[in-house]
């Protein structure tokens, strides 16, 4: 990804913006929609929509992703109960924002994770002890000790960060190249106006600087061979006046 020369934003381009964040919450909504009716692949269906989220980061555009965060967000509580959409609102839609904020803002490893253990850790607590009766069944819990429920949750959630990871690394590139906004149609605007305005001119103004000289050399060699008659002829006379 380029960095922007002009941190002003032209109207086009924060119209762009919206827009982008409007589809892309749209689209998130809609995998939180099928995780919900398919009641399977649900964790797939959350971080597909939290990739969805990362669109407008490759961009850079950081308050498009989360405007359309907080609009999915807000949203995912009409096409499905609170415990169903759960998952995303906690954890898949603010993790995608921080895993694509670390890997713009080249965020090594060794702080990037920790932040990933610590925050799966949290919000599987936060699962375990407050909402185990509302969102998944008590007595399927009730029997297992909180580090292993811990332990197994956090391998699980870390390595589907970790995917994310690897699929907005190689996202960037090809979605920085397809995505234009308003600024960069500006530009690219600018730059064939300039263009159209170059083939204005004359089309042998390159070879002004070949035929002038040319033309220079002819005239001085003209001049040098007139002078040269001159001398020969003040010379012949010369000559004759000592003769006689």
């Amino acid at each position: 990804m380029t960095k922007r020369p002009n941190s002003k934003i032209s109207r086009q381009g924060a119209i762009y913006r919206v827009a982008l964040a409007g589809i892309c919450s749209a689209l998130a909504l809609l995998l939180v929609w099928l995780s919900v009716v398919a009641r399977y692949g649900t964790l797939g269906f959350f971080a597909a929509a939290g990739l969805v989220l990362m669109i407008p980061l490759c961009k850079k555009y950081y308050l498009s992703a989360f405007f359309a965060y907080a609009v999915s967000a807000g949203l995912s509580v009409l096409v499905g109960d609170l415990a169903s959409v759960m998952g995303y609102i906690l954890y898949f839609g603010p993790m995608s924002l921080v895993i694509g904020i670390f890997v713009n803002k080249n965020v090594k490893w060794f702080i990037s994770l920790p932040v990933q253990i610590a925050y799966a850790v949290g919000m599987l607590a936060l699962l375990y002890f407050v909402f185990s009766s509302t969102i998944v069944r008590y007595d399927a819990v009730a029997d297992i000790k909180f580090w292993v429920f811990a332990l197994v949750g956090t391998l699980v959630l870390v390595a589907i960060n970790l995917v994310e990871q690897l699929a907005y690394t190689r996202i960037i590139p090809r979605i920085a190249r397809v995505l234009r906004d308003g600024d960069d149609e500006q530009n690219k605007q600018s730059n064939r106006t300039n263009y159209v305005e170059n083939e204005d001119e004359s089309p042998f103004e390159d070879f002004d600087a070949l035929i002038v000289p040319t033309q220079e050399k002819d005239q001085v060699e003209e001049r040098d061979a007139e002078d040269g008659e001159e001398t020969e002829q003040e010379e012949n006379k010369v000559e004759k006046g000592d003769e006689k």
